[in-house]
């Protein structure tokens, strides 16, 4: 039997020329598909779905509203500089505001939507991502990774549902620990009816 309410989660994955330094797209991509194993596990019912955005300079849907226990490893993966070469976080921001509301309208019980949100460097393009951040933050929790030395940790604090939802991520390693703890909470959440941003924040902090 699945679970009586469902939850979207929502990766908004950068995808810039930057993100092709070193092992940092294949790390990524070892992040992302962490996340969605702990989603798919038995225990959680099917209680998930995933959609997949990727962002540069514009930012496009590529993983529709699917379940995580349908999703391929393929479907996680995010083809870098296929969006431009800077980083528009204002238009990630806005497509998982657009998607999220056309799932809204969707029949059935739904739990309030988590936003993971990655990026290796800062916001060049489309302006300040605050507005955008602030009405996204009206219908979903976001938690945001900074990933590498040169991402903007003060920006992706104001960025997220609260500062102690974003973790600075040095390397691959860090980034994946970060999406492995997302899930955790999120499954926690679904199993206890708690919600996720009350126990995202302290799983963070505590890794």
């Amino acid at each position: 039997m699945g679970a009586s309410r469902r939850q979207i989660c929502v990766i908004l994955s950068d995808a810039s020329p930057s993100m092709e330094e070193g092992n940092k797209a294949t790390e990524a991509l070892a992040g992302r598909t962490a996340l969605a194993g702990v989603l798919a596990h038995p225990d959680n019912r099917d209680a998930f779905d995933v959609i997949h955005i990727g962002f540069g300079a514009t930012a496009r849907v590529l993983v529709a509203k699917k379940a995580v226990t349908k999703l391929k490893p393929s479907e996680l993966d995010c083809a870098i500089g296929r969006f431009g070469g800077r980083t528009n976080i204002v238009q990630a921001l806005t497509v998982a505001g657009e998607v999220l509301d056309r799932a809204a309208r969707e029949p059935g019980v739904w739990a309030r939507p988590v936003c993971v949100l990655f990026t290796d460097g800062n916001a060049n393009e489309g302006g300040d991502p605050g507005p955008a951040a602030d009405a996204l933050k009206a219908v979903a929790t976001i938690v945001c990774a900074g990933f590498g030395a040169d991402a903007d940790i003060a920006m992706l604090k104001r960025i997220a549902t609260s500062p102690d939802m974003t973790l600075a991520c040095p390397d691959g390693v860090a980034l994946r620990r970060f999406f492995e703890v997302v899930g955790r909470s999120m499954s926690q959440a679904a199993a206890t009816g708690r919600p996720a941003a009350a126990l995202l924040g302290d799983a963070l902090l505590k890794g």
